[in-house]
């Protein structure tokens, strides 16, 4: 509802509104929702009829589970467009919101966090593999499903660690004021 739990202020009510519906529209699942605009995420979004394309191994991370939102409707101001985007997503784990960004979901904030990486270094060769102009191979669907389920296997524990990793390495660097 947009209450202030801890702390002072008041909730940036842009990202409130597309937080707030995705996490209500599966609550286990979508425990963390990340939204940013990384630039070769968004360079896919910005694309007419982006989207992810099975020519590298962290692709296939996401095989059958990216949603595509073609409409862009400006800034998120209101509750509707919240739940529209949730009902876009429709269970996948990640959205590209044309001429926008990217939003991911996870059971934890470190799966979540794992994706947002892993998408955006998928989308960086993408945009390399466009960028040379030549023909590129796709990986076929049997293949990216099987990489796909041994990756779901192992992503939970793979995740956290790869997480808690990164987290020390904050803490190592004097860059962890905000961990309590």
């Amino acid at each position: 509802d947009g209450k202030v739990l801890e702390g002072e202020g008041a909730p940036e009510y842009t990202a409130f509104y597309i937080h707030k519906e995705i996490h209500a529209a599966d609550p286990v699942k979508n425990v963390c929702v990340l939204h940013t605009h990384q630039p070769y995420a968004s360079a896919l979004c910005c694309l007419k009829n982006g989207k992810m394309e099975m020519v590298h191994q962290n692709c296939l991370r996401f095989h059958n589970d990216i949603a595509y939102d073609p409409d862009f409707n400006g800034l998120v101001m209101e509750e509707n467009e919240g739940q529209r985007l949730a009902k876009v997503m429709g269970g996948k784990r990640v959205l590209l919101h044309s001429n926008h960004g990217i939003i991911v979901v996870g059971a934890s904030a470190a799966e979540a966090w794992d994706d947002l990486y892993y998408f955006e270094r998928a989308a960086e060769v993408q945009v390399l593999v466009y960028s040379t102009g030549k023909p590129y191979t796709l990986i076929g669907d049997e293949v990216a499903a099987g990489f796909k389920k041994d990756m779901d296997e192992g992503k939970a524990g793979w995740a956290k660690n790869y997480f808690d990793a990164a987290k020390r390495n904050l803490i190592k660097q004097g860059k962890d004021a905000d961990f309590d």
